[in-house]
């Protein structure tokens, strides 16, 4: 049996803490104290993965993803 390797998706962007609070237009203080998700060291600068913080919002704004057959709950 042969296994095949995953087709190359492209590199990542990861963003600087900085980088991630201005494209959410937050200061970077704020997202520090919200932000939850994964993060990861490129030298001595921690960074975020565009896609993680991307899921991360939309988890966030309470959107699912289309397969997903569950109704969330809203607070209100």
């Amino acid at each position: 049996m042969s296994t095949q390797p995953a087709p190359y998706a492209g590199p990542a962007e990861g963003l600087t803490l900085d980088e991630a609070a201005v494209r959410l237009r937050v200061t970077r203080d704020t997202f520090e104290k919200h932000y939850n998700g994964p993060t990861f060291k490129v030298g001595r600068e921690t960074r975020v993965s565009a896609k993680h913080l991307d899921a991360w919002m939309d988890e966030r704004a309470g959107l699912t993803p289309a397969n997903d057959t569950q109704p969330r709950r809203v607070q209100v």
